[in-house]
C-alpha cells in the first residue's frame, strides 16, 4: 500500500508512554516532512491520539480548515484536498493489556485502509 502512511509521529518510546511537548515539537518536524513529501498519498492511519492530533494541526495549517476533526478509533475523516485520515489507538503493549485495542480492530482497520486506498 504505498499509497497509505502508518504514523505513531514519534520515533522513540517516551518514558511511561507519555511523551513531553518538546519530543513531539522535535518529532514533528520530521513527520510534516514526511507526510509532505509523499506525493500518491490518499490514506493516513494515525496510531494514537497524539499522531492524530499533530496530523490534524498540520492540515490545518496547510489548508486554514476550521472543520472539527475528532478522535475516535476507526474514524474516517477526510481532508479538502480528499486525504483520508483513519484514527487509531495506539497500539502499545497498555493499550492490549488493557483491551483498549486487540488484534481483531487492528486487522479491520487495517483492512479499511487498504480499501480507502484503492479509491
Amino acid at each position: 500500500m504505498n499509497s497509505t502512511y502508518v504514523t505513531n509521529i514519534l520515533k522513540c518510546v517516551p518514558p511511561e508512554d507519555k511523551p513531553l511537548s518538546n519530543e513531539i515539537i522535535n518529532c514533528s518536524k520530521f513527520f510534516d516532512k514526511e507526510i509532505l513529501s509523499l506525493k500518491k498519498l490518499k490514506v493516513i492511519v494515525t496510531l494514537g491520539k497524539v499522531a492524530f492530533d499533530n496530523c490534524i494541526k498540520l492540515f490545518k495549517q496547510k489548508f486554514n480548515i476550521d472543520q472539527k476533526f475528532v478522535f475516535k478509533h476507526g474514524k474516517k475523516q477526510v481532508l479538502p484536498n480528499g486525504l483520508i485520515i483513519l484514527s487509531s489507538y495506539h497500539p502499545s503493549p497498555r493499550n492490549v493489556n488493557t483491551k483498549l485495542i486487540s488484534n481483531k480492530m487492528m486487522v479491520k482497520l487495517f483492512k479499511e485502509a487498504k480499501k480507502l486506498a484503492k479509491f
